[in-house]
């Protein structure tokens, strides 16, 4: 009977674990205080416009956080991080659900780009042959988006 209590606390434990996990951002995650980005890519700002096959303006950043989020919501949530940080002091991750890196799938899905990586490189060529996500359209890549928003002063 003990171990049958055990095992059942244990269980709803990993049930609630993927509570811990918020998405910020389409490359940003939190778990109570601890800042997770995950590593390799890069999505767009929160804020940030892209334009639509149409040439029509929509919110990218929002719509790639939307993705992550839907991601996150199939299931419990693991991340693999290394023990150094980036410069605003996060965790570098690689998360997963189940046996799907997060990671790889924002890339592949179009709604975040390789980023000091060469391991997400050909999942952002594929997105961008099929006109996934961002690729559908025209938009600035988030490193430059976010450097001419500090130029203007409204980046981090």
């Amino acid at each position: 009977m003990r171990y049958l209590l055990l095992i059942l606390s244990f269980l709803t434990f990993c049930q609630t674990s993927n509570a811990e996990y918020t998405a910020v951002d389409g490359d940003s995650l939190v778990r109570g205080d601890e800042r997770i980005r995950l590593k390799g890519i890069d999505a767009p700002e929160l804020y940030q416009e892209c334009y639509d096959e149409n040439k029509i303006a929509y919110n990218c950043g929002e719509e790639s956080l939307e993705f992550l989020q839907n991601l996150m919501n199939k299931g419990e949530v693991r991340c693999k991080c290394q023990k150094r940080r980036d410069r605003y002091k996060r965790k570098l991750c690689e998360c997963f659900v189940s046996t799907l890196s997060l990671n790889h799938e924002m890339v592949a899905s179009g709604y975040a780009v390789s980023y000091k990586s060469k391991k997400f490189e050909q999942d952002e060529k594929s997105a961008q042959e099929h006109k996934y996500g961002i690729w559908r359209g025209k938009f600035m890549r988030p490193s430059i988006y976010r450097s001419l928003e500090r130029a203007k002063g409204k980046g981090r």
